[in-house]
């Protein structure tokens, strides 16, 4: 009857459309995990540069500060054998001026 034909129409007509919406929201949350994959690699690469950027900085200021302690470590070693040879130029000086004191002691 017509009326059977109208109603499997209708039936298959909703189920058409009913199965084109299924495949669309597929289609759609097959698009957002592809976005979202991108979004994160995009993001974990601006963290990385970011990460690695800082990081370099780091260890330049830590090779530049070690460089510092280094340098000021050999001015203070060389400053201390400055003074040591100071020291033993001075004491060879009073050593020398006692001796001739005791020389000059002697004479009198």
């Amino acid at each position: 009857s017509t009326a059977d034909t109208c109603q499997k129409e209708v039936t298959s007509a909703y189920d058409a459309l009913k199965l084109k919406l299924s495949q669309a929201q597929e289609r759609m949350m097959e698009s957002l995990t592809c976005k979202q994959e991108e979004m994160i690699s995009s993001v974990t690469q601006a963290i990385t540069a970011s990460v690695n950027s800082q990081k370099t900085i780091v260890q330049s200021f830590f090779e530049e500060m070690t460089g510092e302690v280094d340098a000021s470590y050999k001015s203070t070693n060389d400053s201390l054998d400055s003074v040591e040879k100071t020291a033993e130029v001075g004491k060879d000086q009073l050593t020398s001026m006692h001796e001739q004191h005791k020389k000059d002691i002697k004479k009198n």
